[in-house]
């Protein structure tokens, strides 16, 4: 074979291999665009969403009673407005469960009680509820505490045939 041919058959193989190189990143675009446009649809979806969730914030603001229309100008609430303020707020436990201010792990617990009734009262929360909304602030060793308690009291209650707690 001379040189020519040689040259010749080594350009095109080579040209052929640059091809196909080519070709296959060619196909990697296609791939990659279409991943781009798929993340694009996903973010203005997520905008869409947040913009919905944000308008639901706003329109619901305003179904919150404010301090005026929980305690009437006569003084204290009937049971049943005091019921419907609480449903109306539509469950204080994750309110209060991020309240870092009300978290008790055993110190101070006049203190505690004292900031927890006052947020009690002034929320009108009902007494069944006070129980298991102050449970939520427990931190620690108190949490032991608490459940020792209510396992105890359950089992009492249990064989008393009562319900005293």
């Amino acid at each position: 074979m001379t040189k020519s041919t040689r040259a010749n058959e080594s350009s095109s193989s080579e040209v052929r291999e640059l091809r196909e190189r080519m070709q296959k990143m060619l196909l990697e675009v296609g791939t990659l665009a279409k991943e781009v446009s798929n993340l694009k649809k996903l973010d203005q979806m997520m905008l869409e969403r947040k913009e919905q969730m944000t308008s639901n914030i706003v329109n619901h603001r305003d179904k919150i009673p404010t301090r005026e229309d929980k305690i009437p100008v006569g003084g204290r609430q009937s049971k049943e407005q005091s019921h419907n303020n609480y449903i109306n707020h539509n469950s204080h436990y994750s309110q209060w469960s991020t309240m870092e201010f009300l978290k008790f792990s055993g110190e101070d617990l006049k203190s505690w009680l004292f900031r927890i009734d006052q947020l009690f009262n002034m929320e009108s929360i009902p007494v069944k509820e006070k129980v298991s909304i102050a449970a939520l602030q427990l931190e620690g060793e108190v949490v032991r505490w608490h459940l020792s308690f209510m396992n105890t009291g359950s089992k009492f209650n249990h064989q008393l045939g009562m319900n005293i707690m």
